[in-house]
C-alpha cells in the first residue's frame, strides 16, 4: 500500500478502546454511518455543480476528494481494551454486604459500569438479588448498557436510569432522601428503619468521586465499596490489541497511526498515551471522547477531539466519521 495515500483512499483505521465483544455494536454502526456519508457526498457534489454550470457549458468543477470518499473502503476498527477489570478478593467487609442489604439499611444501590455488575455477580452471585428484594433497595444504573448487564447477570431491573448517561446525569435527576429518612450511621438505622437514607455505591478503584460527593450534597449518606481494579490488558482475545501493541501502533512502530481514536474512559486514554511519552499532542490522532470526563482529559492533554452526543454506539460512530 502506498504510504502517501490519504485515509479516505486506503480506508481509515479507528482504534476503539474496548474489547471486540464490547465494540461489535460500534463497528456495525460505523460501517452504516460510513456508507451513509458516502451516499450523501455525491449528491452534495452534484448540487454544487448545478450552481456552477452556468457559463461553463455544463462542466462544473470536480472535487477529487469526493471521488476518493465514494471509492474508499469502509473504516477498519481495531479493538484495544487497554485495561481489564479484575474483581477484588472477597474481604470480610464485602462478604457482609448482602446481609446489610437484606436488613433494609440501603435505599439505593448504584451501578456505573458493566464492570461493576460483573464483579458484583462474581462476589455475591444470587445472594445479591435475594438481598435486594428482601431489603427493598432500588437499583440505579448510569445508562442502558449497565442496566442490560444488571438484568442479564443479576436478574434485576433498573429502577432509575438518567437521560444523560453519566454520573453528573444521575445527580441531576436523582432526588434527595425522603423527610425523616435515616442513614446507616444513625442510631435509628436498622431493620426497623422504614425510610433509609443511604446509597450503596459499587465502583472500581479508579472511580472518580463525582457520584459519591454529589450524593452527599443531595443529602444522602454514602457507603462505597470497591469491587474491582483495572489492570493492563496484555492477555487479550484473538483479534484484539494488547496495551503494549496499541502503544506501539500509536508510535508508528508496526503500521501507520490510526486515523481516529475512540476513547471510552479517561483512564484508558491515559493508559494508551502514558506509553508514548515522546508523542506531542499534534502527533496523536484526533479523539472521540465518549463523555464529558473523557473530553476534559483530552483538553488537559491538548488533544484534538470531539465529544460524542451520547455514549451510544451510533453517536460514537457518527463522531468518528466526522473526524475521518
Amino acid at each position: 500500500m502506498d504510504e502517501e495515500q490519504r485515509p479516505a483512499e486506503r480506508g481509515a483505521t479507528v482504534l476503539l478502546t474496548r474489547s471486540a465483544a464490547q465494540g461489535a455494536a460500534f463497528a456495525h454502526a460505523l460501517a452504516e454511518e460510513w456508507e451513509a456519508e458516502r451516499a450523501a457526498k455525491p449528491s452534495a457534489r452534484e448540487s454544487t455543480s448545478e450552481e456552477t454550470r452556468e457559463g461553463d457549458n455544463g462542466e462544473g468543477p470536480r472535487d477529487p476528494s469526493q471521488d476518493r470518499l465514494r471509492n474508499a473502503a469502509a473504516p477498519r476498527v481495531l479493538f484495544a481494551p487497554l485495561q481489564q477489570a479484575r474483581t477484588v478478593p472477597a474481604t470480610e467487609e464485602l462478604r457482609g454486604a448482602p446481609t446489610l442489604l437484606e436488613s433494609g439499611v440501603y435505599a439505593w444501590v448504584s451501578f456505573t459500569s458493566a464492570h461493576t455488575v460483573r464483579a458484583c455477580a462474581e462476589l455475591w452471585g444470587e445472594d445479591f438479588a435475594r438481598a435486594v428484594h428482601a431489603g427493598g433497595a432500588r437499583i440505579a444504573c448510569v445508562g442502558a448498557a449497565t442496566a442490560r448487564a444488571v438484568r442479564a447477570q443479576l436478574g434485576l431491573d433498573a429502577d432509575f436510569q438518567p437521560s444523560v448517561q453519566s454520573a453528573a446525569g444521575m445527580l441531576a435527576e436523582l432526588e434527595g432522601p425522603a423527610a425523616g429518612a435515616v442513614s446507616t450511621d444513625s442510631a435509628a438505622a436498622g431493620p426497623a428503619s422504614t425510610k433509609p437514607a443511604t446509597v450503596l455505591v459499587l465502583e472500581g478503584s479508579n472511580a472518580r468521586p463525582t457520584l459519591r460527593e454529589g450524593l452527599k450534597n443531595l443529602g444522602w449518606s454514602v457507603t462505597a465499596r470497591v469491587l474491582y481494579d483495572m489492570v493492563p490488558a496484555e492477555r487479550v482475545e484473538p483479534g484484539e490489541l494488547s496495551l503494549s501493541a496499541a502503544r506501539a501502533l500509536l508510535r508508528g512502530a508496526d503500521a501507520p497511526n490510526p486515523d481516529v481514536i475512540v476513547a471510552t474512559a479517561p483512564s484508558r486514554l491515559h493508559a494508551l498515551l502514558d506509553g508514548a511519552p515522546a508523542l506531542g499532542p499534534e502527533s496523536v490522532p484526533p479523539v472521540v471522547a465518549i463523555g464529558a470526563t473523557t473530553a476534559s482529559a483530552c483538553r488537559a492533554l491538548n488533544l484534538r477531539h470531539v465529544q460524542a452526543d451520547s455514549p451510544s454506539p451510533r453517536d460514537l460512530a457518527r463522531a468518528a466519521v466526522s473526524l475521518i
